[in-house]
């Protein structure tokens, strides 16, 4: 069985259009529209919303390992709470989270954000999320 990667289903998005994935609608009442400050592109794929085409590609990877059976259980938009000696300081959410099958090894979970910018306040919430959560295995895409 082949391996789709990230181009090869750039590329057939590209190839099918509108009906698979298409580019958030501009609002059209008088409304004004206003750039992404870090030029991401909102998208949408099967009525669910994407910050960036970036986002979108690496979850159509991430639903093809599933049905491979590489890994299970995916989920978008996982919420953990950061709270540090009994104080909630904030929330992280990320991308996706998902049960990675490793031969051998056990499985793990894993917790994914797709960022084409890292900025500061993403970068503190990230070195907390993995210094409370050690079991979890945080990777960016």
């Amino acid at each position: 069985m082949s391996r789709m990667t990230e181009k090869t289903l750039s590329g057939l998005l590209k190839t099918t259009g509108q009906r698979h994935a298409s580019i958030m609608s501009k609002p059209t009442s008088g409304a004004s529209i206003r750039r992404s400050k870090y030029k991401n592109t909102r998208c949408e794929y099967m009525g669910e919303k994407f910050d960036s085409k970036k986002e979108l590609n690496r979850h159509l990877v991430l639903l093809d390992m599933q049905k491979r059976g590489e890994i299970s259980q995916l989920l978008r938009q996982p919420k953990y709470p950061l709270i540090v000696n009994g104080f909630k300081i904030c929330d992280y959410i990320g991308d996706w989270f998902y049960w990675e099958e490793r031969k051998g090894r056990g499985d793990s979970s894993v917790i994914e954000d797709a960022k084409g910018f890292q900025t500061p306040e993403f970068k503190l919430k990230w070195k907390l999320c993995q210094a409370l959560y050690p079991h979890i295995d945080w990777r960016l895409s």
